[in-house]
Parts: structure tokens; C-alpha cells; sequence
């Protein structure tokens, strides 16, 4: 939703809503995330298209067991950890597998120091179901 349209003196104000079973995530512009603010004030100085990055809940899969993913934001390393974990998957904003890896411990280190900034999807399989977290590297 446009909360202001802009113009000579003023920003644009733009808000993301999520359908039930989603959670915002952030904006992207150009394939680079450049926001998780929410509404998000932009200066608009030519043309530009602004997408809204969303991720299933999987609400069902909640409630069947937890996971963290910390530190978070994130500078690089981070740990996934929960009881159960087989595998885990790290997508980044296209959708895109970045990290792929079979887990037979409750604390995995992820390593995406040579990725770009921008919000990770964390899907992790576990014996009782998938979990998805949002993980930011700045």
C-alpha cells in the first residue's frame, strides 16, 4: 500500500501487509534488499520497483518443535539450534539455495560470510516437521 505518494517535497511512504500464514520480510530494489522497515520511507528520485519479500509461516510446522538462529542480525557466522535437526537450507531472497547442509547435532554454525547482505530464509528439517526463520546479514 502507497501511505504517500511522492513528489518535489515529499517521500514515499509505502506499507507491506502479509496474508495469513505469511510474515513480511523486507523490500528489494534491483535484487538488493535494501530495507526490513515496515512502512518504509524511500526517497523516490527516478523510476524505481520496490518489491515486498514475504515467508510462508508454515503454522503447522511451528507447533511442532522449536529452533533459534542467533546471532541475528547476523555479520556472517550464526547457530541454528533445536532437537532433531537433519537438515538445514538457507535461501536467499530470490529463492535461491545458498547453504546446504545435513545435521546430526542441536547446534549447527552457518557460515554466509561470503554472501551478500540481505534476509536469509533458515528451513530446517527435523524429525517432527520444517521450520522456517528469517536470518539478516548486514
Amino acid at each position: 500500500t502507497i501511505l504517500q505518494q511522492p513528489d518535489c517535497e515529499h517521500n514515499a511512504i509505502v506499507e507491506a501487509s502479509a496474508n495469513e500464514g505469511y510474515i513480511f520480510m523486507g523490500w528489494s530494489s534491483n535484487g538488493e534488499i535494501i530495507s526490513t522497515d515496515n512502512p518504509y520511507t524511500i526517497t523516490v528520485n527516478e523510476d524505481l520497483e520496490l518489491v515486498a519479500l514475504f515467508s510462508g509461516m508454515g503454522v503447522e510446522d511451528h507447533e511442532m518443535f522449536e529452533i533459534s538462529a542467533y546471532p541475528n542480525p547476523t555479520t556472517g557466522l550464526f547457530i541454528v539450534e533445536g532437537q532433531g535437526i537433519e537438515k538445514i537450507e538457507v535461501f536467499n531472497s530470490f529463492g535461491q539455495l545458498v547453504v546446504a547442509k545435513a545435521a546430526a547435532d542441536s547446534q549447527i554454525e552457518i557460515d554466509l560470510s561470503n554472501a551478500s547482505d540481505g534476509i536469509y530464509l533458515v528451513r530446517v528439517t527435523g524429525k517432527e516437521g520444517v521450520m522456517e526463520k528469517s536470518v539478516v546479514k548486514k
